[in-house]
């Protein structure tokens, strides 16, 4: 008779009914707990996701606590769900629009009024 491996991953609500399918049919190798994932809900607005603030508000509120690195800000943007490369668009506007200013050593900070 051929067997095969088979690995699944379903709800504990759900193992008991597997495993009384399995009953003198096949063996039990393992049973591993997986770790919770919750999944936050995704929002959208305008057919966009909702990240709940925009890339340019983000980098206010980063640079209105201390000076950034263009290194921190990505990371930051990732975290709260934006693409990657979108936080150096946003460095840019706000430079251009005179908002944050680009020291020597590449930080970043709020420009004063």
């Amino acid at each position: 008779m051929k067997t095969y491996d088979l690995c699944i991953r379903v709800p504990a609500a759900k193992l008991g009914t597997i495993l009384e399918l399995l009953e003198e049919e096949g063996e039990v190798l393992s049973i591993v707990l997986t770790r919770e994932h919750h999944k936050k809900p995704v929002r959208w607005a305008n057919g966009s996701r909702n990240k709940g603030i925009t890339g340019a508000d983000l980098v206010l509120e980063l640079v209105q606590k201390s000076t950034i690195t263009a290194a921190y800000a990505r990371r930051v943007f990732i975290e709260r769900g934006f693409a990657p490369n979108s936080s150096a668009a946003a460095l840019s506007h706000l430079v251009g629009l005179g908002k944050i200013k680009r020291d020597v050593n590449g930080t970043f900070s709020l420009a004063k009024k």
